[in-house]
């Protein structure tokens, strides 16, 4: 299966470069600009969305690997103007989007950063555009998993599509994002990008253990975009993981997918069982902590302290 993908990316050629990887300095996106710029010899654009988010030491090293491989990065910055409030609705018409099994908020920004980066590769000539996300991650809130052959690659594409179309159609229902022009501006203008260029997954056919990722990369000089050592790292995540979407799933407005997926992972020899403390946690006999001050920025804690008051759950504010 991994002689059709290879043969699927040297089927078109951009005029400056080949394809686009979607960045985020973490293992899976570092070791995809390692894959097709080295083993494929594809010329890689590595191109990274900052929803302004982000830690300052990610921000701050992010360019460090890309320079070693001599691949040019692209940092897309929408800015707080836009995802501010993308994320506001997002957690304040939860119930709009939620979707049982499923942690509406990733899944849902995960899918406007794809559609962003298919928009720079579509503007720019860039016939690809690669995910980093696993078979794991792709088959989260499907009826059944992927079949992988070689149309596992059109059918997850074809399901990232329809992932942006409903999203995009529950969008326009939404109070948040009626009353605020720029977002819709945004929404817009990145709504027809992926129609113009074919994403590919290859972590469908890549069947490689999280160590062995992270020895390949250590050896070529990368480091976590955390400031904790490679074996501790697990995912580059983001402010709006740790503090917001962490305690919605405590209240069970949302489901982390990453448990169920590092079970699957672990099941699979891609992870180690270490991991199962964190795939087998139930946060739903935590206290909810609302003292973030991204809860004020988002304005999302009246909501939050109703959802904690409904749900008699104890709370920090």
């Amino acid at each position: 299966m991994k002689e059709y993908m290879e043969k699927l990316l040297l089927s078109s050629k951009g005029t400056q470069y080949d394809i686009a990887v979607m960045y985020s300095g973490g293992k899976d996106s570092s070791y995809l600009l390692y894959y097709f710029s080295e083993v494929l010899k594809l010329r890689t654009r590595a191109v990274m969305v900052d929803t302004g988010y982000e830690s300052e030491y990610l921000l701050e090293h992010l360019s460090e690997f890309p320079e070693k491989l001599g691949i040019p990065l692209e940092i897309i910055r929408p800015g707080k103007e836009i995802f501010s409030p993308f994320f506001h609705m997002l957690v304040a018409e939860t119930d709009l989007f939620r979707r049982d099994g499923v942690n509406h908020v990733c899944f849902i920004c995960n899918n406007i950063l794809w559609a962003t980066v298919c928009s720079f590769a579509a503007q720019n000539d860039i016939p690809f555009v690669a995910s980093g996300l696993s078979s794991a991650q792709l088959n989260s809130g499907r009826n059944y998993d992927l079949k992988i052959d070689n149309k596992a690659n059109q059918i997850a594409e074809y399901s990232t599509k329809y992932i942006f179309k409903d999203a995009y159609s529950k969008m326009k229902q939404s109070v948040t994002y009626n009353e605020n022009a720029v977002l819709q501006e945004y929404i817009d203008t990145i709504s027809n990008g992926f129609k113009k260029v074919t994403t590919v997954y290859p972590y469908l056919y890549l069947n490689m253990s999280v160590s062995q990722l992270k020895d390949t990369l250590l050896q070529l000089g990368w480091k976590p975009p955390k400031d904790i050592s490679a074996e501790k790292y697990i995912s580059s995540g983001c402010s709006i993981l740790s503090q917001v979407v962490s305690e919605m799933e405590k209240l069970g407005l949302l489901c982390l997918n990453e448990r169920e997926q590092a079970k699957k992972m672990v099941d699979h020899n891609l992870i180690g069982a270490e991991q199962l403390a964190f795939a087998n946690y139930d946060a739903s006999k935590d206290v909810v902590n609302l003292c973030s001050p991204l809860m004020d920025e988002l304005k999302i804690k009246d909501y939050l302290v109703e959802c904690c008051k409904m749900k008699k759950r104890e709370h920090l504010i």
